[in-house]
């Protein structure tokens, strides 16, 4: 039974801690708000972390060709948040954040290649 709890813990630490190939964004304190370019090979994706704070409002918008969308997974809960699931096909999210600490953004690429921006902002 020890056993199996422990190897539980080690799961559930590791499925949420960030992966190495997740890039940090930073914030800008004055604008309170980042941009991100990037790109995109068919049936890539691409993950970024943010932290933030509890009942933070946050505001995504991607602008890229059709096929590409967003997930956002807070990583202390290791929930999606709704309306920006793996499932949504989010090009835009506007919520007020569940909890503090870091949340995964990825964007991923459905049979598409191409070039995006990622605009988002924190109050």
């Amino acid at each position: 039974m020890r056993r199996l709890l422990i190897i539980s813990l080690i799961l559930v630490f590791s499925s949420s801690a960030s992966d190495n190939s997740d890039k940090r964004i930073k914030i800008n304190n004055k604008t309170g708000s980042a941009t991100i370019t990037d790109q995109l090979a068919k049936s890539e994706t691409i993950s970024y972390l943010l932290g933030a704070r509890a009942n933070q409002l946050m505001k995504i918008n991607l602008s890229s060709d059709e096929g590409m969308h967003f997930s956002i997974k807070d990583l202390r809960t290791g929930l999606f948040l709704d309306g920006a699931t793996e499932f949504d096909g989010a090009r835009t999210w506007e919520g007020v954040l569940p909890t503090t600490g870091d949340y995964r953004i990825t964007v991923s690429s459905e049979g598409v290649s191409g070039n995006f921006t990622m605009n988002i902002s924190l109050k």
